[in-house]
């Protein structure tokens, strides 16, 4: 055995930053036990006839034992040991370090586990990187003197080789899925950025294209109804090319846009945006805001769209020189809007119903607008509220949706 070397040589690999770095970037260290691993030390006490084998791994305070094999196992399965080992010695070693009898090397004496153990004769080959880093050894103890012969340095030697594969194996499949990961995380992204240019493309055209629909409900010549109904179309199909971009279900949306909007602001917008359906039939729009109201998270397109609804149906069934009410109070922690109408009524037997989203109510009855409601009914849960329906046959109705606050504090 050639010289050992000085405790100043071994300090100086134990701390060395690029080995430890490597070391840690194989994941070995604090790893449960492999039986890829358990299967290369019991073949190396098998063809070398040894009590005990070990894989190691050494960072700067210990050895750590990702595998061992013990052909009587000791009453306690110790993983890592503190304190100076005969693989320490290997860490400045370009080759095996072999050790017939360690009576013969006083220097060995510090080496806690020749008295613990009783160990007599110890082989170990370094673990070294194809950079040359030093990771640890493979090695193997006996408890008696003995002569390590060619054939079994070259036998640990061609398991210290496997085992580095094995690392590098295990090291480029966490890199694999590491990269893996990191594309599902671009394409995540991707489809993010995508679906939010759509949703903003889709907020305005939607408004375009419901203003084309309650325009359509007014008194028209026949070629502004053709061209409304053209423009009504074609928005409906933009929107549906720009929903498919953002991920929706049927007709409503499940990535919602969410920022703060004022309630005063909501209803403002809303009555502007149907003003002039309104005058058409002489409907007076008149909102009210509980004062001090705090701010609601919403998709303020979408929020306008339900209002325009309810209240396009409330000027479209009610009589004309009437009041369409429009409401907001805060009932615990959440905001209820109701639209208050004083027109037909909804038939008792149909009541129930009016958020079917299959159902057409007769519409000399009660606002015809079937698959209407059950958009405004899902796009309400989308935001976390619930909507409801109430109306005396013959003198109006109230249909009112609830949606929970932003904040405790007014807005």
């Amino acid at each position: 055995m050639s010289s050992l070397p000085s405790e100043l040589e071994i300090h100086a690999a134990l701390a060395h930053r690029r080995r430890l770095q490597a070391l840690r970037l194989t994941g070995m260290l604090d790893s449960p036990k492999d039986e890829r691993f358990d299967r290369l030390t019991r073949l190396a006490a098998k063809l070398i006839d040894v009590p005990a084998t070990f894989i190691s791994f050494i960072d700067e305070d210990r050895d750590f034992y990702k595998s061992s094999y013990w052909a009587h196992p000791p009453a306690h399965d110790v993983r890592e040991v503190e304190g100076r080992t005969f693989c320490h010695y290997g860490l400045v070693s370009a080759g095996p370090l072999v050790v017939d009898n360690v009576v013969d090397h006083p220097e060995f004496q510090a080496i806690p586990l020749i008295d613990v153990l009783g160990v007599r004769a110890y082989l170990g080959v370094p673990l070294i990187t194809d950079d040359g880093m030093h990771l640890g050894s493979f090695c193997a103890i006996d408890m008696r003197a003995r002569h390590w012969t060619e054939r079994d340095i070259e036998s640990l030697s061609e398991l210290a080789h496997s085992t580095l594969r094995e690392i590098k194996l295990q090291q480029a499949l966490q890199d694999v899925a590491r990269n893996l990961e990191a594309a599902k995380e671009a394409v995540r992204k991707h489809e993010e950025l995508v679906a939010t240019i759509a949703h903003d493309l889709l907020g305005p055209l939607q408004i375009v294209t419901f203003s084309a629909e309650s325009l359509l409900l007014g008194d028209l010549t026949p070629a502004q109804r053709t061209s409304l109904t053209r423009v009504s179309a074609a928005g409906d199909g933009m929107a549906e090319r720009l929903k498919s971009l953002t991920g929706t279900a049927s007709r409503s949306l499940s990535g919602l846009v969410l920022k703060d909007v004022s309630v005063e602001d909501l209803l403002s917008r809303a009555t502007s945006m149907m003003a002039a359906i309104a005058d058409r039939k002489q409907v007076r729009l008149e909102f009210e805001v509980e004062p001090g109201l705090p701010h609601i998270r919403v998709d303020l397109a979408w929020l306008l769209r339900i209002l325009g609804a309810l209240i396009g149906n409330a000027v479209k069934f009610g009589p004309a020189n009437a009041t369409v009410r429009i409401t907001a109070e805060r009932h615990y922690d959440m905001i209820c809007i109701s639209v208050i109408d004083h027109g037909m009524g909804i038939p008792e037997d149909q009541l129930p119903h009016v958020f079917d989203r299959l159902l057409q109510l007769d519409q000399g009855q009660a606002p015809g607008v079937g698959l209407g409601l059950a958009i405004a009914k899902e796009l309400v849960e989308a935001h976390g509220g619930t909507i409801s329906a109430t109306s005396t046959h013959g003198k109006g109705s109230t249909f009112s949706f609830s949606l929970p606050t932003d904040s405790d504090d007014p807005g």
